[in-house]
């Protein structure tokens, strides 16, 4: 866990149960989708030491319907 951040009974007893995912290290907690996907691509730059990474941007047929 972070400097700074107190994790709940929950979050600790999950941060540290290996036998979930024994291969991982860290485990981060986020509060939303975007910081989950904020994190990921920091991951995915840190691991392959690119500044631009491919995406896909997808909508949802609600936004597809909607006139501007």
């Amino acid at each position: 866990m972070a400097l700074g951040k107190f994790p709940g009974d929950g979050q600790a007893d999950l941060g540290t149960d290996q036998g979930m995912a024994p291969a991982v290290d860290e485990v981060m907690f986020c509060n939303s989708g975007s910081e989950a996907t904020m994190f990921a691509f920091r991951a995915a730059r840190a691991v392959t030491g690119k500044q631009w990474l491919p995406y896909l941007m997808v909508h949802t047929m609600a936004f597809m319907t909607t006139r501007w």
